[in-house]
């Protein structure tokens, strides 16, 4: 089987003396006498950074950036925004087409360190661990709260901006940095084509600063709509030039478009993980929420759940689904790692009986995701070994990460949407109006099996139970799947889930509990844990939502509303990414997907979907 088509080949760099230069073209990343004066120079000063970090006429808000190489222009400028006290939230966007390996990104880290830039290192050992495996597309990564965001397009940059342009009308970038090789060994990055591409995604009065004085540089800079101007390089350590010029550009007087407005207030149905993970990311964006729940706090329904697992089970065929599955795995780990309810462990997938050699197509389709993702094997058989994984209490998760700008109703039973995405109203069963909006003040429907109640929206509801019975674990025991779950969890064994499909009924079940005590009991047989089996102790039952695909509905309706649904058993894996994807749109803010995602994801590609009253 060969590899999943995103997959992306690694640069074969050669290092000397700290600095890497990439094998094929013999360029440098960076500057061999003084590479974090030199990037500070061309590219913090060259777009009068960090005064425009701080209280400025001309504030940053977005920098995009054609080249991401090692990262370090995104290191200086955390540094800089930190040193100017971080005053305002900053989204970084930034393209690379050929991503460095974990190798040298370690190595581009000690030289850091053996220049004396420590803090720097600190800096980039956070964004290392952050760092996405290469696939091509979109992959966000928040930092400091959220409020650093980095959007990294792992492909070629005329593809993404295309895609953003497609997906956003007013980018709005306000500061650029054009850090690709020389154009003489890449040129692609220099391209009039990508140059105008630029321009269209620039907020009025942009700036943008490069090492190269290439005069077909100035001229497609210009033609695209830049007055580009040369200037003094910086200086080397011993007082001398550096570089004797270097170009700065500012977007013409009357070009550039302002970034669309964000909602006053967007109000959410739901409280679980999928109303939470919007309200979330909106909080992220700026923007304040009200929550209507069921229930009277966070996580009720299918989201009581006090077991949830991490788990991105990634399908074998070459569609958008497996990537989505597994940078949606990478977000939620950003967000669940060191929360209340959280419980880090590893993760054993074992082969399911009627198709065991999935495993090894699994681990064929996606070598690019080791050592995160490896196929291993023990005296039981090969299974592939997630290294990063963990279960959750969800209520007492979702509570650690309720954000304050959301305000949460609970107590809320809602009986009837009426309306559009221009003008809606929500009722309760007596018919009196719980909320009301229109498209300022936009609608989210992040529910699960309730939301049928609301909307004719082609999902299935299907009933699960988990049970605990009372044993003991081996040392360090991982997580186990494959053949349903199976973990300790410090007081018995949790295993499930059951699936009963076209059911309403969320209370326990004796035949799935007897159901799950067999698989708990063929866990053991395989493995040999627990050795004590004991009484079955505790049980949770729940309805969820699912689709036909297996993929969640995340997005907008023609109706004028959002919807977030569908999470099925994954809701853990894929609820914070769809979150980002409904906050980013709302707001304008840079893509987190890109369009062939979205259009898996989109809640109306099976049969449409409109509100039930």
């Amino acid at each position: 089987m060969t590899p999943h088509p995103r997959g992306l080949p690694a640069p074969t760099l050669r290092w000397a003396d700290g600095i890497p230069s990439d094998e094929a073209s013999g360029d440098i990343y960076f500057n061999r006498q003084d590479p974090l004066g030199e990037s500070r120079a061309v590219f913090l000063s060259g777009n009068d950074l960090p005064a425009r970090l701080g209280a400025h006429g001309a504030p940053v808000h977005r920098v995009g950036e054609t080249g991401f190489g090692t990262g370090l222009n995104f290191l200086l400028l955390w540094e800089a925004w930190r040193q100017a006290g971080a005053p305002r939230p900053l989204s970084y966007v930034s393209f690379e087409q050929a991503p460095l390996s974990h190798a040298d990104r370690q190595r581009f880290l000690a030289s850091l360190r053996a220049r004396g830039a420590r803090d720097l290192a600190v800096l980039g050992e956070a964004l290392t661990a952050a760092l996405p495996e290469p696939l091509a597309g979109w992959h966000l990564m928040p930092f400091e709260g959220g409020r650093l965001r980095l959007h990294l397009y792992l492909g070629d940059a005329q593809t993404g901006l295309e895609d953003w342009l497609a997906q956003r009308e007013a980018p709005a970038v306000d500061a650029w940095f054009l850090d690709g090789f020389a154009p003489k060994v890449g040129p692609a990055l220099w391209q009039p084509e990508l140059l105008g591409l630029i321009a269209k995604a620039s907020a009025p009065g942009a700036t943008l600063g490069t090492f190269t004085v290439a005069r077909a540089v100035r001229e497609g800079l210009a033609n695209a709509g830049f007055l580009p101007q040369k200037v003094p390089g910086p200086q080397s350590a011993e007082g001398g030039p550096q570089k004797r010029e270097v170009l700065v550009a500012r977007l013409t007087p009357g070009l550039g478009r302002r970034p669309a407005p964000v909602p006053t207030q967007v109000t959410i149905v739901g409280a679980g993980l999928a109303g939470t993970a919007v309200a979330l990311a909106l909080a992220e964006q700026g923007v304040s929420s009200q929550v209507l729940e069921a229930d009277a706090a966070p996580g009720g329904g299918a989201s009581a759940n006090p077991w949830a697992l991490l788990h991105p089970r990634l399908p074998i065929d070459e569609g958008p689904r497996g990537p989505f599955l597994w940078m949606a795995y990478r977000l939620a780990l950003m967000r669940v790692q060191g929360q209340a309810g959280f419980v880090p462990a590893p993760l054993r997938q074992y082969g399911e009986l009627r198709r065991p050699e999935r495993l090894g197509k699994t681990a064929a389709r996606y070598p690019m995701l080791a050592p995160r993702l490896t196929l291993a094997e023990d005296v039981q058989g090969p299974y592939l070994a997630l290294a990063e994984s963990g279960h959750a209490h969800l209520p007492q998760l979702l509570a650690a990460l309720w954000p304050s700008q959301a305000r949460l109703e609970g107590g809320v039973t809602l009986g009837a949407l009426e309306g559009t995405g221009e003008g809606w109203r929500l009722r309760d069963p007596a018919g009196t109006t719980r909320a009301q909006g229109s498209g300022e003040a936009p609608l989210v429907l992040a529910a699960g099996a309730s939301l049928k109640a609301l909307m004719d929206l082609p999902t299935g509801i299907v009933g699960g139970q988990l049970d605990r019975f009372a044993g003991t674990a081996e040392a360090s025991a991982p997580l186990l799947t494959g053949r349903g779950h199976a973990f300790f969890d410090g007081a018995g064994w949790v295993v499930g889930s059951s699936y009963r499909h076209g059911t309403e009924d969320a209370t326990e079940q004796l035949a799935d509990r007897q159901g799950n005590e067999g698989r708990l009991r063929a866990w053991t047989a395989l493995l040999g844990w627990p050795r004590d089996l004991g009484v079955h102790q505790t049980h949770f039952a729940g309805l969820r939502a699912n689709t036909p695909d297996r993929a969640p509905l995340l997005g907008a309706l023609g109706s004028g509303f959002w919807v977030s649904t569908g999470h099925a058993s994954s809701g853990l894996t894929t609820a914070f990414l769809g979150g980002e994807i409904i906050a980013s749109a709302l707001t304008g803010a840079p893509p987190v997907v890109d369009q062939e995602m979205l259009r898996a994801l989109n809640p109306e590609r099976f049969s449409g979907a409109s509100p039930a009253v």
